[in-house]
């Protein structure tokens, strides 16, 4: 799945732009990048000793769009001087230099934020570690490409299609021209030249306009690029209209940041979003002191359950094996069929057995999710409950059981302390013992592998398949304490009639009766521990239900020296908070410094970082529509966006700055930048949507873990260029109006500064 979303991603990103650059030569120019790109990053994960996998598949299809971004700029920027009516060569210098900076800048961002995110701690830094290096490396490399081969082939790679689009542009300069008035022309009553009459009967029958292409696709991008053009002919006004409501557009701002942090709360907080990965497991107990062949009986009855189930693929059965595995306990794998084959979800699958699995008698069931890099593999809540006395412990973790049951959105509450179960006590008479030349570790170490078992050889069946032979005592010979008691031990003394060991029944040195003891004994930082386990129930977040859980627990009064921990995903939830954090920070400090010391000013960068928050209005509003929660992967969309959200501001900045350094005044030059980076700025913010799109569709199985990332990141990017477009100008001024006052400030107070007297 994450392979033909990636397949797709590029596809899409490719349509995008043909449809604004109206050139497949453009096209071609800048999508070689993508390919590069992703080749040399596969020769970083290989210098890495990286594998293809999940994490690396899934940083390259988010990267789909930023891998060309900074081709489209070049690209597009080079075909602007051209229409301008210089040559290819002169063109794709000048205009690869004209951006450079700007380029450079956004890529650095970009990589700023993917380096913290690959060093983060815990164990979400070790998810990501391959996730961030790759994409690092990608844009790296789509940065040289962006710099090498793309002006190289636009230099030496005429495209007929720019010139007919600058001709066309040329046109339209003339229908603009005769709509402020008729020219001299006719205005002496002179006819105006064939190519005035032809383009007045184009815009009256379009079928007469001499650059119409008779392919449907160009005639397509084409009606797209004048119906944009006009669009963008109106942002000037409106961008003028927002220098002269500064507070008016501010404020707004500061609307949209507090809406987003009012929204984020209602989100709830998960460690992963539910997945539908059409598979599940189904852990089961049975009473304490179960033989294994009755718990076996138990779990084919729940296998023949799960079976009559149509959505049901096939099962996997497995009894007393795994970590800390008992003989009463088990484990059914269960595979469901593709979603385009069954009517239900998983959830409501989950849902439905939950209820139809009590019904089956003697066996207490638990089902899990779907096991995955992030886990699954355990109940996402598992609460440790520790203290000095084991009876007390008892108490303690029963009052805690009992108050998780009552929490809602708890599945499936289970203590590890499911009673006592029946077993044969070996008390060893050490002065007996002594004299008929046993120790505690001689008697030990023969009771142990007669009933644990003990592998005796490996044995190579016809196949070739290796099986281990265990050695264990029949169970017929073990059945009873009198059974026991007639177990042979070895002595360390020797029959001087035989001069060999002597054999000693163990009832001559211990006793052996019936009795009971712990199933499994836990321990935790040197303290006895029982461990409480719980499921989460569809439509409640995780961080929400733990939150409720934690209270509940509190309300419990545990007494002194008895206290509770919470591990497992809330765990790693609590951790990844802290770390996603620092990472944010990181990013936007090395943002900051690498803005500063590419603008060579300390304050300018502030006007580009003050609309990073402008992100969160649109991620908050995806993640509510799409009924989303905030969860690790949404948390790392989130700091991608801070790198993305620069590019517009960026690109704004670098270029008002040009056009101010060749004498514009100021409110003249970002009207000018403004209206000419606005399409490098929606080609790019729409060539990383349509990238990211197929993720956020969520178009296979499993792709829900990986979907709310995108939609944040789609989100986030949406509404920061929108709002970007508008307020990072208007603080621009604010901020040079600023510094304005300040200097004059500066100056007065240097000029009031008496001047010394003749010797003084």
């Amino acid at each position: 799945a994450v392979q033909e979303e990636l397949m797709l991603g590029a596809v899409l990103t490719i349509l995008i732009i043909y449809l604004f650059l109206n050139s497949w030569r453009s096209t071609v120019i800048t999508g070689l990048t993508l390919p590069i790109s992703i080749i040399s990053a596969f020769f970083a994960m290989w210098m890495f000793g990286f594998t293809v996998n999940t994490m690396t598949l899934l940083a390259l299809s988010l990267a789909i769009g930023l891998l060309i971004d900074d081709a489209i700029v070049v690209r597009e920027n080079i075909v602007r001087h051209i229409e301008m009516g210089k040559d290819h060569h002169r063109a794709a210098s000048e205009g690869t230099s004209e951006i450079g900076l700007a380029v450079v800048s956004t890529t650095l961002a970009i990589v700023a934020v993917f380096v913290p995110v690959a060093f983060m701690g815990g164990q979400i830094g070790k998810i990501f570690f391959q996730f961030g290096v790759t994409v690092t490396f990608a844009v790296l490399v789509s940065l040289f490409v962006s710099f090498t081969l793309d002006p190289m082939l636009s230099s030496i790679w005429r495209d007929p299609e720019v010139e007919r689009h600058r001709a066309r542009k040329r046109d339209r300069e003339n229908e603009r021209n005769l709509a402020r008035g008729a020219p001299p022309q006719l205005q002496n009553g002179i006819a105006a030249p064939a190519e005035h009459h032809q383009t007045a009967a184009a815009r009256i029958d379009p079928s007469h306009d001499p650059y119409r292409s008779r392919n449907p696709i160009n005639r397509f991008a084409t009606a797209f690029n004048d119906q944009f053009e006009r669009i963008a002919d109106r942002y000037p006004r409106g961008l003028a209209w927002s220098l002269r409501h500064r507070l008016l557009i501010v404020v707004g701002a500061g609307a949209s940041i507090g809406i987003a942090f009012a929204i984020y709360p209602t989100l709830g907080f998960t460690w992963i979003p539910d997945v539908d990965g059409g598979e599940f497991n189904v852990n089961f107990r049975t009473a304490p002191g179960s033989a294994l062949a009755y718990t076996t009986g138990k779990g084919k009855e729940i296998v023949a359950f799960l079976k009559s189930r149509p959505e049901v693929n096939f099962t996997y059965l497995s009894v007393g094996g795994g970590f800390r595995g008992t003989v009463n306990s088990g484990q059914i794998y269960v595979r469901l069929k593709p979603k385009n084959e069954r009517d239900k979800s998983l959830a409501d699958i989950q849902t439905e057995l939950r209820v139809a699995l009590r019904s089956i008698p003697g066996v207490r069931p638990s089902i899990t999710g779907t096991p995955s890099i992030f886990g699954g593999f355990r109940q996402p809540i598992i609460v440790n409950v520790q203290g000095p006395e084991p009876s007390r412990l008892k108490i303690a973790a029963a009052q805690v059981l009992a108050a998780m049951r009552q929490v809602p959105g708890i599945a499936e509450a289970n203590s590890s302390e499911e009673g006592d179960i029946p077993q044969l006590d070996v008390r060893v008479d050490r002065q007996q013992a002594w004299a008929a030349g046993l120790g505690i570790a001689s008697i030990a170490s023969t009771l142990q592998p007669l009933f644990t078992g003990q592998r005796a050889t490996r044995w190579e069946d016809p196949l070739g398949y290796t099986h281990d032979v265990i050695v264990v005592y029949p169970d017929s010979m073990r059945t009873s304490a009198e059974d026991v008691a007639n177990i042979p031990v070895i002595s360390s003394n020797v029959n001087p009639a035989t001069g060999q060991p002597s054999i000693v029944p163990l009832s001559q040195v211990a006793e052996v009766r019936a009795g009971v003891g712990p199933q499994q004994i836990e321990r935790r930082s040197l303290e006895r521990q029982v461990s409480i386990s719980a499921g989460v129930l569809p439509d409640f977040a995780l961080g929400n239900v733990a939150a409720e859980a934690k209270a509940a627990i509190e309300n419990v009064g545990l007494p002194p020296g008895y206290s509770t921990a919470f591990t497992g995903d809330v765990q790693n939830l609590d951790e990844t908070k802290g770390f996603v954090l620092e990472a944010l920070l990181l990013a936007i400090i090395f943002i900051y410094l690498i803005l500063a010391s590419l603008f060579g000013s300390f304050v300018q960068p502030l006007s580009i970082m003050l609309a990073l928050p402008l992100s969160f209005i649109g991620v908050s509003l995806a993640l509510l529509l799409t009924k989303g929660t905030l969860n690790v992967m949404t948390m790392i969309g989130i700091i991608m966006l801070m790198g993305l959200v620069t590019k517009n501001g960026i690109l704004l900045v670098d270029f008002t700055n040009q056009e101010r350094e060749r004498g514009l005044e100021r409110t003249e030059a970002l009207l000018g930048a403004a209206r000419i980076r606005l399409r490098p700025i929606i080609m790019t913010t729409i060539a990383m949507i349509f990238g990211m799109l197929p993720l956020a569709m969520a178009l296979g199985e499993g792709s829900e873990s990986r979907a709310p990332m995108a939609r944040a990141v789609i989100g986030g990017l949406l509404t920061s260029t929108l709002l970007t477009l508008f307020v990072v100008p208007v603080v621009y001024t604010l901020i040079d109006d600023a510094v304005a006052v300040l200097m004059r400030k500066r100056v007065r107070v240097v000029s009031a500064e008496p001047e010394p007297v003749a010797g003084d």
